[in-house]
């Protein structure tokens, strides 16, 4: 028997189709949709270099602190359960701020 075939064999079928559904929306989200500000596909709505600079700068961390303000630490990866090793909530404090007024500049 197959290695590779074993060890898909043993996830359920569900799992193995979510798996697909995701990776194949998130490749149409990035590249069907004109506006994805990373692709630079489009000269009318791409974004330029320092845009793209501030936007990578924002984390979902980030926004968490920005929008819940009674939020004191939060861990950098927010989606994941903290970790004192890997995943160590840090003060908001820590979390680099975006310059609003980049992005609101024209192209």
């Amino acid at each position: 028997m197959n290695i590779l075939h074993h060890r898909v064999y043993n996830y359920s079928p569900a799992l193995l189709h979510s798996i697909l559904f995701i990776g194949v929306a998130s490749f149409r989200l990035r590249c069907g949709d004109r506006f994805f500000y990373d692709l630079g596909v489009d000269p009318v709505v791409q974004l330029s270099r320092r845009q793209l600079q501030e936007v990578r700068k924002v984390s979902l961390a980030r926004i968490l602190c920005n929008v819940f303000g009674d939020l004191k630490n939060v861990q950098p990866r927010a989606m994941h359960i903290p970790d004192p090793v890997v995943n160590r909530p840090v003060p908001c404090s820590e979390y680099v701020l975006f310059d609003i007024v980049v992005l609101s500049s024209s192209i």
